[in-house]
């Protein structure tokens, strides 16, 4: 998958509820544990990208597939729709990557 498969961000209230308190509650995740996963999602994205993975800290990758912000396809993790609607949203408003 490369960057320009990113679909278009998803609806105001779509990304209300993505980035609702709520859902750290619902994974079990403390909020800061979910804000901290939430800023390195772009960068853990990229690492994706450029098959590094194994870059990404295996705590952070099973906490990704418990939000449903990644899952296993076969041998592959990937981007679900919700953690590539994630990533654009925040690339746009940090001015996208480099």
């Amino acid at each position: 998958m490369s960057q320009s498969d990113i679909r278009p961000a998803a609806s105001g209230a779509e990304i209300a509820l993505l980035l609702s308190p709520s859902s750290a509650r619902r994974a079990g995740l403390q909020p800061a544990r979910w804000q901290a996963l939430l800023e390195a999602l772009p960068s853990s994205a990229d690492k994706l990208w450029r098959r590094r993975a194994g870059e990404v800290a295996e705590d952070d990758l099973d906490a990704y597939v418990l939000l449903h912000w990644m899952r296993w396809n076969g041998g592959n993790l990937e981007l679900t729709e919700l953690g590539r609607n994630l990533v654009q949203l925040i690339d746009s408003r940090s001015g996208g990557r480099a």
